[in-house]
């Protein structure tokens, strides 16, 4: 019997300069190989959701910012070694604090898309929604 659990993400909708920082997942990656998104990770025990956005900010980017606020949450299903996970992402829009990015190696390349360029065929349906809800939260406080 499979188990069952929980896994909590947190998602950064990296804005520098008016464009939305992406990353494209390497193709060494066991999770979607290949797909660009935006970068992400998973809370670890123990520790704040607010402290891990920026934990997986430094690691996958190697830049800094600083939060804005939380612009939504994703949920999704996945499996992993046989198990079956409930994943729950919160995503945060976050000021970068530069457009230096400095990759690891669970990424193989980055680019920058303006919020009205979320069409792009690089996107997929889970990654246009996270950065949508970021910039109608923003066109509605302004």
């Amino acid at each position: 019997m499979n188990n069952r659990s929980f896994n909590v993400l947190v998602g950064i909708i990296g804005v520098w300069n008016d464009k939305v920082l992406l990353l494209q997942r390497s193709k060494k990656e066991r999770f979607m190989p290949g797909a660009w998104g935006i970068p992400a990770g998973k809370v670890e025990f123990g520790e704040k959701a607010e402290e891990a956005v920026l934990r997986e900010l430094r690691e996958e980017a190697g830049i800094t910012g600083e939060i804005s606020h939380i612009v939504g949450t994703m949920n999704f299903m996945s499996k992993k070694d046989g198990n079956i996970l409930h994943n729950i992402q919160i995503n945060y829009l976050i000021n970068l604090s530069s457009d230096d990015v400095m990759l690891d190696t669970s990424s193989d390349n980055f680019a920058w898309i303006s919020p009205n360029d979320i069409d792009s065929p690089k996107l997929d349906d889970f990654t246009r929604t996270s950065i949508q809800q970021a910039f109608k939260r923003e066109n509605h406080d302004g």
